[in-house]
């Protein structure tokens, strides 16, 4: 190798290395500062559709967080049937029959209810609406947005407590 260099011109030696040069920031650009810049500009996307998703989920709260007061709880509506009867009915009176993918019930005064691609101020009425007429309450709750704008919910539902 060395008597290789050796015969080559100055301008020959001149040309390999600053080719080497130019090859090896070529090298780093695309190996380590291209990747890098890239990685940057998803994280901030990222972190702006997590602030986005944080407002989204706030507002959520607020209208999760209204619980009926003392007064509303006396004027509760009895339901006859079954708890699964009630949720599938109601679901459906408001509209959300096409976003009802399963239900099921869960044990005593429980149903599980799974949503898919709902109108979220149409749950959240509904969830407003069971609360308010019949003291359903929400257990557990899982609420995503999917790609169109909408909403899947996954939510686990109980009848009021008689005690």
């Amino acid at each position: 190798m060395k008597a290789w260099w050796q015969q080559q011109t100055p301008r020959d030696r001149n040309i390999i290395i600053w080719g080497g040069l130019l090859a090896g920031l070529l090298l780093l650009w695309a190996l380590i500062w291209d990747p890098l810049s890239d990685s940057r500009a998803s994280l901030r996307s990222g972190i702006s559709e997590q602030r986005s998703t944080r407002l989204w989920l706030e507002q959520v709260e607020q209208l999760l967080l209204r619980q009926p007061n003392s007064q509303q709880q006396n004027t509760l509506q009895s339901f006859e049937g079954s708890l699964l009867r009630l949720v599938d009915d109601t679901v459906r009176a408001q509209g959300m029959a096409a976003a009802i993918e399963r239900m099921e019930p869960d044990g005593p005064g429980q149903v599980r209810l799974w949503l898919r691609s709902a109108k979220f101020d149409e749950m959240v009425q509904w969830i407003e609406n069971v609360s308010s007429r019949y003291g359903l309450t929400i257990d557990q709750a899982q609420i995503s947005k999917d790609d169109t704008g909408r909403v899947n919910a996954r939510l686990l539902i109980n009848e009021p407590s008689t005690g």
